[in-house]
């Protein structure tokens, strides 16, 4: 089987992705067309490194993260282009939503993942990249804050993600999967696919691993 997570950042989507690829004991392939990623030598799986859209095996929890020029579409139109893009065509370069859209479909179960507290996520992105830390627990800094223009400015690209996750579930026949719904002090049945859920909230899902601290 292959599963989709298809996320907005900082939504919880890494830990989610290894929760289940260890409960399922799949291998995983965290944003594959993510061209500044410093992998871990411990997430450079067989799956990972043999990730192509054209052939993609068995198996695996697949991460990406949408509005963030990370879309194979991106580099379909350039000369030399870093990814292959057989099979893609123009409208995958000029629609962001319509490529997502196609490749979940080459998944058997698709995630979409989102956090309704938009300053949550912009705060957060805004401290790792001050900190150069995507994974891992921050302290709050005040100083780091943008002036009130440039945070309405980041707050609009934020909610263009989250319409473009709306328009993408919807067209999936799927509804959209909520941060704030996973991340509570109680265990549930992680996305019905048949892991251990304490074992998964214990490890992955937990409050105490949120980054803020």
């Amino acid at each position: 089987m292959r599963i989709l997570i298809l996320a907005n950042g900082r939504t919880g989507s890494t830990n989610i992705m290894l929760g289940l690829g260890e409960g399922l004991d799949y291998d995983v392939v965290p944003e594959p067309w993510n061209r500044g990623l410093k992998l871990r030598p411990e997430y450079r799986s067989e799956a990972y490194n043999n990730f192509t859209y054209q052939n993609m095996p068995d198996n695996m929890v697949v991460k990406s993260i949408v509005n963030v020029q990370q879309y194979l579409g991106f580099y379909w139109n350039q000369p030399q282009p870093k990814y292959n893009c057989e099979g893609l065509d123009w409208l995958d370069n000029a629609s962001e939503v319509v490529f997502w859209y196609r490749f979940a479909q080459k998944f058997d179960k698709v995630i979409v993942l989102d956090r309704r507290d938009i300053d949550a996520r912009v705060s957060s992105a805004l401290h790792a990249q001050y900190f150069g830390k995507w994974r891992g627990a921050y302290k709050y800094t005040p100083s780091i804050i943008p002036d009130t223009e440039t945070w309405k400015q980041l707050k609009m690209k934020e909610e263009q993600s989250s319409d473009m996750l709306k328009l993408i579930a919807h067209h999936l026949g799927l509804e959209v999967t909520y941060y704030e719904d996973i991340y509570t002090n109680k265990v549930q049945d992680y996305f019905g696919l048949g892991v251990d859920n304490q074992k998964m909230f214990d490890n992955y899902i937990n409050p105490k691993y949120k980054y803020k601290i």
